[in-house]
């Protein structure tokens, strides 16, 4: 997943992993991918049902979590994926050590772990230490504002914020490059309204010709 996910802005990421639904079938996707077999047949082909796997030989099912590290979370999908989005968005991404830091800290933030996160260990080499005090600098606002709900709300209109202005931009962007075309849709269509128009004359005189009702004989 994580390889799948290198490269992604957070624009790109809300688009893609924004809905646990979304997040079931991208990892079921790239476990697919990785010939992931049934426990009990060893049978490689399977269906989706909800948050489990089932076999189309033996009919066993099992989470799409088993045997990987989310393996018996609580926490949403969506959760999960965020913490590896931020762990590939820094240019030489980070090690297996801040994303065990990373993972604690959401737990703890959201009240499944009593005990704030362990402090990253010594194992770090130092090529490692640059790219973590820059992860600390991008995201210390992002882990601040879920750890203080007055900062919360503000944080969130902050963040939406900034996709509808992304998402304004990019209009924009698309009016502006298809201009010509739009203006010729509009000329096209101007044109087929004067030809669909009824001259002014012929419309009066289409009023006078045109006959009374039938009313009856009169009584």
């Amino acid at each position: 997943m994580l390889k799948v996910m290198k490269g992604l802005t957070d624009l790109e990421f809300e688009r893609l992993y924004s809905t646990e639904e979304a997040c079931i079938e991208a990892l079921l996707m790239a476990r697919r991918e990785a010939l992931m077999a049934c426990p009990s047949c060893r049978h490689n082909r399977n269906y989706l049902c909800g948050r489990r796997v089932g076999c189309t030989r033996c009919n066993r099912r099992w989470s799409v979590t088993a045997d990987t590290v989310m393996s018996g979370t609580k926490l949403p999908l969506t959760t999960w994926f965020r913490a590896m989005h931020i762990m590939t968005s820094t240019k030489q991404g980070v090690s297996a050590e801040v994303l065990r830091f990373v993972v604690q800290a959401l737990l703890h933030i959201v009240g499944l772990r009593s005990t704030p996160p362990e402090p990253v260990r010594s194992v770090l080499t130092e090529r490692d230490r640059p790219i973590l005090e820059e992860f600390r600098k991008q995201h210390d606002e992002e882990f601040t504002a879920m750890a203080d709900t007055e900062k919360l709300e503000p944080w969130l209109q902050h963040r939406f914020d900034r996709l509808v202005q992304a998402r304004t931009d990019r209009i924009r962007q698309w009016d502006k490059a298809h201009k010509p075309e739009k203006e010729r849709a509009r000329q096209k269509i101007s044109r087929l309204r004067s030809k669909l128009a009824v001259p002014e004359g012929l419309r009066n005189t289409m009023a006078i010709a045109s006959p009374k009702p039938d009313m009856g004989p009169s009584p």
